[in-house]
This record gives C-alpha cells, structure tokens and sequence, in this order.
C-alpha cells in the first residue's frame, strides 16, 4: 500500500522494508499478513480500472466511518501506478502458469520467507481451495524480483521479461486444473507436492 490503509496501521511490504523482514526472520519472528489481496485489487483484475480512479479526489473531506470514506482509503493506498503495474504483470503470470490472480498475489509474500503467514476471508468453497494449494507452491527468483519492482540480475532475464512460466508454479496449477477436469475437489494430494520438492515442504 502506499500509505496506511487504516488510521494506525504500517506496513513493511516488501522490497522497501526487505531489511525490517530479514530482521524478523533473523529472530525467528512470525510475520502474519492481512489484506494481501488489497480489498480484491489483487484477487480481480476488473476492479477499480485504472481509467476510472481518479486520484484527485484521494484527500477531498468525506464523512469518517462511511463506505466513501471506506472506499477512498482503500483506492487511495493500493490504486497507484506501480500496483496497477504490479497487478497486470501477476495476472501475465497467472495466465501463463494456470493459476489464478489471488493465488499469485497470496504467493508472493509467503515466497518471502519461511517466518510469513497469510490470512484470508473466503465466501466460496473453491476459494478455500485455491488458497490451500498455495502452501505447496513458490514463485520464482524472476517473478519476485519482477513483481516487487527490481530489475533482474542477469541479461537473459532482462531480456526475456514476460512472459516466462515459473515451472514450480505451473506444475501444481496444471494438478489442480486436472483434478477440477475429472469432477474432483481436492488439491494435490500430499505425495504429489512433496515430489515438487518446494522450499515450503522442506
């Protein structure tokens, strides 16, 4: 977010704040993140389009504690440039790896580091779901560096960009996509994500 989302919130997103999460890991210190999908900026690619924020009205006076005043602190935090570019590179990334955009989002911080834990809300089964197949999942060095804003390190991934299919990814989606395919529910079973061979699992 670019500022608090709510009066006496901070946030130490990554990368700014990579020192203060190292700082954390170095103590053996969970991290807990809230809002990871940004109010559904990160979970629909659709909402709150670009063209149809305006900034300007960011700080105009509006009633505290009313759903514009709500809506005007969300906007104002997650709706600026680079989490509109940030959002369209990880739904690039979801379509590659068949996954889908919350499930990007929600990869990224617990990618970070071991010490990072999520929690969401979900309205619908199938969202439950998704969000437990994550756990067994990693974005890759490219990605990460992509998504927080760094330039890639060497030349072939500076040239190359997107779009590139994170292979750790793809493989769970792929299981998932093909269990949905055949009338199952369940996310990949236990053996599948060990032979992955995730950071996660180790």
């Amino acid at each position: 977010p670019d500022g608090e989302v709510w009066p006496s919130t901070y946030s130490i997103s990554a990368p700014d704040n990579s020192a203060e999460i190292d700082w954390y890991q170095d103590r053996g210190v969970e991290l807990l993140c809230w809002e990871v999908l940004a109010k559904g900026f990160m979970a629909k690619s659709d909402l709150w389009p670009e063209h149809e924020v305006d900034p300007a009205t960011f700080d105009a006076p509006v009633e505290r504690g009313t759903n514009e005043w709500r809506l005007q602190r969300m906007q104002k935090a997650y709706c600026h440039s680079e989490n509109y570019r940030r959002r369209n590179l990880a739904v690039e990334l979801a379509d590659t790896s068949g996954c889908n955009l919350a499930q990007i989002a929600m990869l990224y911080p617990l990618t970070r580091g071991q010490h990072i834990s999520v929690i969401f809300g979900s309205s619908k089964a199938t969202h439950l779901e998704d969000m437990m197949v994550v756990q067994h999942l990693n974005i890759d060095e490219e990605a990460m560096m992509l998504l927080g804003g760094v330039e890639p390190k060497s030349k072939d991934m500076q040239k190359r960009r997107y779009p590139f299919m994170p292979q750790l990814v793809s493989k769970g989606a792929k299981a998932l996509a093909a269990s949905r395919a055949f009338g199952a529910s369940k996310s990949p079973s236990p053996a599948f994500a060990t032979n992955l061979n995730m950071k996660r699992d180790s």
